[in-house]
């Protein structure tokens, strides 16, 4: 593990011993940016087994309604893995990044902003695959902001994790039940501190790479069967995100407002 100053913005880089033409596409970014990074074999799912002590299926069925993905087991364990193996080093936060996005030359002076921020936060969602209202709480050097985002913020490319929220992860979602980036987007559950970059910095959706996550084995099951449990897990999950965020919301309005 190199011996980084913790002042500096260090990324892990999550890729598959399979794909070192990703690695280089990342890493080339990251060296354009001038960011550090350490790369983190990704777990490989399809070496994987079921069932997995860490995987709960009837839960993934009931919940997600779809047929068992080891792209996606390998992608949740991926994450998990580079807590751990951050975990191990004395840097207080890291950059973690999948290997199919698109980093921008400014991230290293954008990230900097966020991390000297007076708003606490634990993790900071940098890239998305989609997103939905989100409520701009700090101000960040144009165009960028600090935000809570009332619904949904799917994709997990990109963000900034600390070391509280590491173990706080490791502790809460160490056995899947849902796709990781739903997983890690419920900090009502989680107890962590998490926010958006608005707009995203970095790109997930328009690189030239497939996904390596989701195979033929991940269809849906019939919508007669999702109905019972899917729905009413969700509408639960989307409440409770409003309601939690909303408070969230609130409470740094006040904050802000009392400096």
């Amino acid at each position: 593990m190199p011996d980084t100053p913790s002042s500096e913005i260090h990324a892990f880089i999550i890729n598959l011993d399979r794909s070192p033409e990703r690695l280089l596409h990342v890493q080339k970014q990251l060296d354009e940016a001038g960011i550090s990074y350490t790369r983190v074999a990704a777990v490989e799912g399809s070496a994987l087994s079921l069932p997995h002590p860490q995987y709960n299926e009837n839960l993934y069925k009931l919940k997600h309604g779809k047929r068992t993905s080891m792209g996606e087991l390998g992608c949740y364990f991926s994450h998990l893995k580079v807590y751990e193996q951050f975990l191990e080093t004395d840097l207080p936060y890291v950059l973690v990044c999948e290997d199919d996005i698109t980093i921008p030359t400014n991230t290293a002076s954008v990230l900097a902003e966020v991390e000297g921020m007076q708003t606490p936060w634990d993790l900071v969602k940098i890239s998305k695959i989609n997103s939905s209202v989100p409520i701009s709480v700090e101000s960040l050097t144009e165009p960028y902001s600090l935000a809570i985002n009332l619904g949904r913020h799917t994709g997990s490319g990109a963000y900034l994790i600390n070391r509280r929220a590491a173990e706080s992860l490791l502790r809460r979602i160490s056995v899947m039940t849902i796709p990781f980036d739903h997983a890690f987007d419920k900090e009502w559950r989680t107890g962590i501190r998490a926010y958006s970059l608005q707009p995203s910095l970095i790109k997930q959706e328009a690189t030239k790479f497939k996904t390596t996550i989701n195979t033929p084995g991940s269809s849906k099951y019939p919508a007669w069967q999702r109905y019972w449990t899917v729905f009413p897990y969700r509408l639960v999950t989307e409440v409770s995100r409003v309601l939690y965020r909303s408070l969230r919301v609130l409470t740094a309005k006040i904050n802000k407002s009392n400096r």
